[in-house]
């Protein structure tokens, strides 16, 4: 099988531009001396510009559909090769794989049901009453409060049962194209349900150590027109410094002393003598804490952590 003939067609050419986008479309003609002849041979003949070919006349248009119909007898093609915008706009020589593409970054919000713990102060600096963005008489920034005031009944009591609330943690979303080369399919096995254990900026947010955690990696394998494998890959990552890091606040029935090389326990009790009903706060010492002293938490990882770095998520949006 044999093409004889392949050349542009220079009728025809047409296009459309509207705000927001722009495609052009060029034809091109061929002619076979082979019936059995199909769409593959000719969307492989080397005259035909192949995807992400740019325009010869706009480097912001590439080749993003080619389209060969045969006509008359079943010689004869014609194939439409269709031009449209290089994502984001971006004027240049792109190689025309895959993997070069810019990563495409999206931001979403995960909602949780949590117990109603403490609340925000009311027209204070940084309350709920504030604008994003308001800034002080002296030009400052006024950053986000923290809820504070804690939420009990008139007597100062816990609300049994606990209120539950409905708050949001902030989420990216990294989607991109990698190299065959450069995927391991058991790296993402490792990064699975992992917190990124160094500071680090993504798509111009900074994640604090075990700020982040990978909640997702979905990779599917492709192929490009010339047979090149690579993959679509997303991360979708999950802020929340105050879960991934547990910090429980140390309390107990005993305390404890070191007697040797062992331990003695001493059962806490009330003025009574009996055993206390409800647990005790610690100094982290394995004593009582003080009745003025600030609370002991203890710090638990119960997550894998791990530097993120050798993702090369991309630091910038």
């Amino acid at each position: 099988m044999s093409i004889t003939t392949f050349v542009e067609n220079f009728l025809n050419r047409g296009g459309n531009e509207d705000e927001s986008s722009r495609t052009v479309q060029r034809n091109w003609r061929a002619i076979t001396n082979n019936i059995n002849d199909d769409a593959t041979t000719i969307l492989n003949h080397g005259a035909l510009p192949t995807i992400h070919t740019l325009h010869p006349n706009d480097d912001t248009l590439w080749v993003t559909r080619r389209v060969p119909k045969p006509v008359e007898d079943g010689y004869h093609w014609l194939v439409a090769v269709e031009y449209s915008r290089v994502p984001g706009g971006v004027v240049g020589a792109p190689t025309g794989h895959p993997w070069d593409e810019k990563p495409g970054i999206s931001f979403f919000f995960v909602p949780r049901e949590k117990v109603f713990e403490k609340a925000y102060q009311v027209d204070t600096v940084g309350g709920p009453n504030v604008p994003i963005g308001a800034t002080t008489p002296a030009g400052t920034v006024i950053a986000r409060a923290t809820p504070v005031i804690p939420v009990v009944n008139s007597v100062k009591n816990d609300f049994d049962p606990p209120t539950m609330i409905t708050d949001y943690l902030f989420g990216i979303k990294i989607s991109r194209n990698e190299k065959q080369s450069e995927v391991k399919p058991e790296t993402f096995k490792e990064y699975a349900n992992s917190i990124n254990k160094d500071i680090l900026d993504v798509a111009s947010v900074q994640i604090a150590p075990f700020e982040g955690l990978m909640r997702n990696i979905r990779a599917t394998k492709q192929f490009t027109e010339a047979n090149e494998a690579y993959w679509s890959v997303e991360y979708e990552i999950v802020l929340d410094l105050g879960t991934w890091l547990r910090r429980l606040v140390d309390r107990g029935y005993y305390t404890g002393a070191v007697v040797g090389v062992d331990v003695e326990y001493t059962q806490i009790q009330d003025s009574d003598g009996s055993r206390v009903d409800d647990p005790v706060l610690l100094d982290g010492a394995m004593g009582r804490l003080a009745a003025a002293a600030d609370l002991v938490t203890l710090d638990y990882h119960g997550l894998w952590e791990t530097p993120w770095s050798l993702l090369k998520l991309p630091t910038t949006h």
